[in-house]
């Protein structure tokens, strides 16, 4: 009489009945997790710059010379409220459309209309900027203006300041330009800037200064901002008519062990030049124009990919050269 079937029962050993994991399959799995975590650890690694998560922004700051009317000479006449001469703006916008400027901060620039002009052309040479604010201070003729690619969310600037010399009150000329720029919905940037009194001789005082007191006024508003927020991204822009060992700059710098301390971007041209300004009737080059950084914007900074815009027809736009900044949009 044939048997009932017969059931194979499972071992169910230590393993429960579950056959273990050949050991060359437990070795596969730990090397992928091993490279996964080499790959995660060169990705941090990597130059801002080549990070896809963070977008790169380039900044610069620039004085136009005398981008406004103003009395010139014209074929050999003088023409009252001339423009900025044809070739000098064509080199200007020549030289920015190379570095495609995201943000834009500049001295020298006349009213409305010449901010419209120079964005109108520059959206011709393919960089849009649409967004633009422009300060008024006692100064109608020069003024500062700051241009975007990214809205602009607020306006701290200051075009009332004054100080006093042997009891006389002093306007500062030019003013604070101050705008929180919205680069992205986690990174806001303070861009500041300023042009300080020429070393131009004026009977009503001494020059110097008057921009010993117009680097106090900056000192003091950037740090009402840091005070606010000591981590805050500011960068600061501007034609300072001072070097980097006069007064003026160890005034605007603060001091070095301070959390405040606005740290100067050293930037060079290719063939390692630092100069940013020559004045043709002294035979003088010098480094007159500067970005500086607060503790918390200077770890997004890209030294690599910043440097002094070196072109062989530079001096035909302007004679000062532009300083451009790279950076990350990302908190550090």
């Amino acid at each position: 009489m044939a048997g009932r079937p017969r059931t194979t029962v499972p071992d169910r050993g230590r393993t429960g009945g579950i056959r273990p994991v050949p050991r060359v399959c437990r070795l596969a799995v730990l090397r992928l997790l091993v490279w996964l975590s080499v790959l995660v650890c060169c990705c941090w690694l990597l130059p801002p710059s080549l990070r896809a998560e963070s977008p790169q922004v380039t900044l610069v700051g620039y004085n136009l010379r005398n981008y406004l009317p103003m009395d010139r000479r014209v074929g050999g006449r003088l023409v009252e409220d001339a423009p900025k001469p044809q070739d000098e703006v064509t080199m200007l916008v020549s030289l920015l459309a190379e570095v495609k400027p995201d943000i834009l901060g500049v001295c020298e620039i006349g009213g409305m209309a010449e901010v419209n002009d120079l964005r109108t052309r520059l959206g011709e040479a393919g960089v849009a900027l649409p967004h633009a604010v422009l300060l008024e201070a006692s100064d109608r003729h020069r003024r500062l203006a700051v241009f975007s690619r990214y809205p602009i969310v607020g306006n701290h600037s200051r075009g009332d300041l004054s100080y006093f010399i042997d009891g006389v009150e002093m306007a500062h000329s030019r003013g604070i330009i101050d705008v929180g720029i919205q680069v992205d919905a986690d990174y806001l940037l303070r861009v500041v800037g300023v042009h300080l009194k020429s070393k131009r001789a004026i009977p009503e005082a001494d020059h110097n200064i008057m921009r010993r007191n117009e680097a106090a006024l900056l000192r003091e508003h950037v740090d009402s901002i840091l005070e606010a927020d000591p981590e805050a991204n500011v960068v600061v822009f501007g034609d300072f008519n001072a070097t980097r060992n006069e007064t003026p700059m160890g005034i605007v710098r603060g001091s070095s062990r301070s959390r405040f301390y606005l740290r100067p971007i050293d930037l060079e041209d290719e063939d390692g030049e630092r100069w940013t300004y020559y004045w043709n009737y002294a035979d003088q080059y010098s480094r007159f124009d500067f970005l500086l950084a607060s503790r918390g914007f200077l770890p997004e900074v890209d030294m690599a990919g910043s440097f002094i815009l070196a072109h062989p027809d530079w001096d035909i736009a302007s004679d000062h050269r532009p300083l451009v900044v790279r950076f990350v949009a990302e908190d550090r």
